[in-house]
C-alpha cells in the first residue's frame, strides 16, 4: 500500500510542478492516464484539469489513509475485529442444540489432581 501511496504522491507533485511551470495550461496531458471507470478507453480518459484537481488528490488521500490504517493495525495500535461473532455464534449453537460443554477442569478434579 505504501508503494501505491508513493506512486500517487510522486505523480501528483510532478503534475503540480509541470502545470505551474506552464502557467496552468491544461492543453497538454501530463502524467499517467486516469480513467473514470473500469474501461481503459479514450472516452473515459480524465481531462488534465480534472485529473490534477480531482482524481490525483483523491488517489493520494485514499492511499495515504489506507497506508496509515494498515501501519497502525500492524503495530497493534488499532485493534480490528477478527471473528467478533465466532464465540457468540458458537455459544448459541451449543445452547440451541444442547451439546455438552467440555470443561478441562473436570478431567483433573477440582483441586487439579488426577
Amino acid at each position: 500500500m505504501g508503494g501505491i501511496c508513493a506512486y500517487c504522491g510522486y505523480w501528483y507533485i510532478k503534475s503540480i510542478i509541470f502545470y505551474r511551470k506552464n502557467g496552468f495550461d491544461f492543453s497538454k496531458n501530463f502524467g499517467p492516464n486516469v480513467y473514470w471507470g473500469s474501461y481503459a478507453h479514450d472516452r473515459f480518459l480524465a481531462k488534465p484539469k480534472a485529473k490534477l484537481f480531482i482524481a490525483m488528490p483523491f488517489a493520494v488521500a485514499i492511499s495515504s489513509f489506507l497506508t496509515i490504517f494498515f501501519a497502525l493495525d500492524l503495530m497493534g495500535i488499532i485493534k480490528h475485529c477478527v471473528g467478533c461473532g465466532r464465540q457468540q455464534s458458537a455459544d448459541y449453537w451449543r445452547r440451541s442444540t444442547y451439546l455438552p460443554v467440555h470443561d478441562p477442569a473436570e478431567d483433573s478434579g477440582a483441586d487439579g489432581t488426577a
